[in-house]
């Protein structure tokens, strides 16, 4: 492979632009779909059912959680 297999500059250029405006547009798209005050809802919805599940089971909640962080920072660790 070689610079002439490439094309021109240019070519490479236009080439770059119109996929960055194929992505935009795609991502645009996808942004407008997106409805936040649902998503906000369904947060919140869930931030309510875990507190109701830790207030209704504490120790077990707790001890999930302690298992939970050993386990993320036994990942965390080995990758060093």
């Amino acid at each position: 492979m070689n610079a002439s297999d490439f094309g021109n500059g240019d070519d490479i250029k236009r080439a770059l632009s119109e996929a960055g405006e194929k992505i935009r547009e795609e991502l645009g798209s996808f942004a407008e779909n997106i409805d936040i005050e649902e998503l906000k809802k369904a947060g919140e919805k869930f931030a309510d059912d875990a507190a109701t599940l830790v207030k209704k089971y504490p120790v077990p909640s707790a001890l999930a959680a302690f298992a939970l962080g050993c386990l993320v920072g036994s990942a965390l660790s080995r990758r060093r």
